[in-house]
C-alpha cells in the first residue's frame, strides 16, 4: 500500500502492486503469504506499507474457479481505521485473482466473512 496525494487519484485504495516471486508448487498460497509478510526494505523506502496490518494466512483452496481464503488476526495486530479492512478484502482479491482459474475469491478473517460490514447489527457470518 502506498499513501500520498501521488498515487490517491491513480490508486484510490492506496493499493499498488510490486512484483514478487512466488513458489511455482503453491503460486497462490505463496503469493498469499508474501502478501502478509508485508514490505520488503526497498519498498518499504519507497513509502509502501502493509495492506494485511498483522493478518496471517491460515488456508487457501480453490474450487469451482472460486478461491476460499482464510487469515487469521494475529495478536497484537488491529485495523488501523474504518476503511481498512476493505483494503485487506482488494488486498486478496487483487492477488488472488491474478491466477488462472481463479475468478472470483471470498475472504474469511477469524471464521467471519463479513467482518468488514458496515452495518453494526448484522450478525456475523460464519465461514463455511
Amino acid at each position: 500500500m502506498k499513501t500520498g496525494a501521488d498515487y490517491a487519484s491513480q490508486y484510490p485504495s492506496g493499493l499498488f502492486e510490486v512484483k514478487r516471486t512466488v513458489n511455482a508448487k503453491s503460486p497462490l498460497r505463496s503469493a498469499l503469504e508474501i502478501l502478509t509478510v508485508g514490505p520488503t526494505a526497498a519498498e518499504e523506502k519507497n513509502n509502501l506499507t502493509s495492506s494485511t496490518f498483522g493478518i496471517k494466512l491460515v488456508s487457501v483452496r480453490i474450487k469451482n474457479k472460486t478461491a476460499y481464503t482464510s487469515f487469521i488476526m494475529s495478536d497484537g495486530a488491529a485495523f488501523p481505521g474504518e476503511n481498512a479492512p476493505f483494503i485487506f478484502i482488494e488486498a486478496v482479491e487483487k492477488t488472488a485473482l491474478q491466477f488462472k482459474g481463479v475468478k472470483k475469491v471470498v475472504v474469511c478473517l477469524d471464521g467471519i466473512l463479513n467482518f468488514g460490514s458496515e452495518d453494526d447489527e448484522a450478525p456475523p457470518q460464519k465461514c463455511k
